[in-house]
């Protein structure tokens, strides 16, 4: 096979230089990208509006948990587990009318209000002695552990459904 001959020298000096197109400008974006661009500020903003309605609600079991927190520095200080009691109980009272609604909540006395907290705790319950928020909390020495009813109060604040 011949080897193709090579162009001559004067007919490339004839050709004009190669015109380089315009580089493709990013301004003004095509209407794609400006309802990309609203689509994620909607989306952000939604999404802004959830955690600050979801932080509102919340903010309850935060103030709940600071209080039980108080009650614990407290009784561990005066070492009363009667008041501790009450505190703790007075305390699931305010969170479940807060979550469930006064009218709903505020009658439960006794067994009915033990039931009431059992029913409404997380999967893995703190188990608590039968009718303990009946009568059970207003015997002279309440027949519980301390910390289990810090527990189960933080569990119940924290995790009620």
């Amino acid at each position: 096979m011949d080897k193709p001959s090579a162009i001559p020298e004067a007919v490339l000096k004839q050709l004009a230089p190669i015109v380089q197109p315009e580089p493709v400008s990013l301004w003004p974006l095509a209407p794609g990208w400006w309802i990309l661009a609203g689509l994620i500020f909607l989306a952000i903003g939604c999404i802004s509006y959830w955690l600050y309605r979801r932080a509102i609600q919340r903010r309850y079991r935060k103030q709940a948990l600071q209080l039980l927190d108080n009650y614990w520095q407290h009784y561990q200080h005066q070492q009363n587990l009667t008041a501790f009691v009450t505190a703790c109980s007075q305390l699931l009272k305010q969170v479940a009318m807060t979550a469930y609604g006064r009218n709903r909540v505020a009658g439960l006395t006794g067994d009915l209000w033990h039931r009431f907290l059992i029913s409404h705790q997380p999967n893995h319950p703190v188990q608590l002695p039968d009718g303990f928020f009946g009568i059970g909390q207003y015997q002279p020495q309440p027949s519980i552990a301390a910390d289990k009813l810090k527990d189960f109060t933080y569990r119940w604040i924290n995790h009620h459904v």
